[in-house]
């Protein structure tokens, strides 16, 4: 048990709680606390029966009431792949309330972050690097975001180089499926810079494929 809370409440009730914390051998192990004048609870300061039941229900409780409470045990899933299929995913609220189409793309500009995770799929393939058109978000934000036709500009310095004689673009073609991060957002000029480079994944998911993938590997809520 805390020793704090016992002389918190022998602080507030008083000398007769004292008494049958001690009485109890509640303290034993402990130090004995100071005790000053009684200040009855609000309400019924004058219900003596009421008093007494009250430090004799505190007392008995003790070791649960005195004891600290432990801080939650929380489950880390590093595997989200593994789990992501436990539930559905709700489609976004504006789904149900009949908001127009550029008012939701002015409004993902705005909530896009660096290091959101996305999949996506190749739409143009140029010399500077590749568009993508973004089709979800993955990862922690998972929803649906085809429908509102944006696209990301992926640099060549991000694009990553699987052959190692040949251009990084040379493994990219129309209608690959890739998964990427997001690296810059102008929410002004509706314009994304993203990433297919392994080095541009935040902290704690760096086993994520990024990169090319196939079908089967797409987010479970977008499949």
């Amino acid at each position: 048990m805390d020793p704090n809370l016992i002389q918190r409440v022998v602080d507030y009730h008083g000398n007769e709680l004292l008494d049958l914390l001690e009485s109890d051998q509640t303290l034993s192990s402990f130090p004995v606390p100071s005790a000053i004048e009684y200040r009855p609870p609000e309400g019924d300061p004058n219900d003596e029966e009421f008093r007494c039941k009250l430090n004799h229900f505190l007392s008995r409780k003790s070791d649960l009431l005195y004891t600290p409470s432990l801080p939650p045990v929380v489950e880390i899933v590093k595997n989200e792949k593994a789990v992501e299929d436990y539930y559905a995913v709700m489609p976004p609220l504006e789904a149900f309330m009949g908001v127009s189409p550029s008012q939701c793309r002015k409004h993902f500009y705005q909530c896009a972050q660096k290091n959101d995770i996305f999949v996506g799929v190749v739409t143009a393939v140029q010399e500077s690097g590749l568009i993508i058109t973004l089709l979800a978000l993955d990862y922690g934000k998972a929803r649906d975001i085809d429908q509102l036709r944006i696209t990301g500009f992926c640099p060549l310095r991000e694009v990553p180089r699987l052959y190692a004689h040949e251009s990084p673009l040379d493994a990219f073609t129309i209608k690959d499926k890739v998964r990427g991060i997001i690296l810059q957002v102008d929410p002004d000029k509706e314009k994304i810079v993203v990433s297919l480079q392994v080095s541009a994944l935040p902290p704690g998911v760096e086993n994520l494929k990024i990169g090319l993938i196939a079908d089967e590997e797409m987010p479970v809520h977008y499949q």
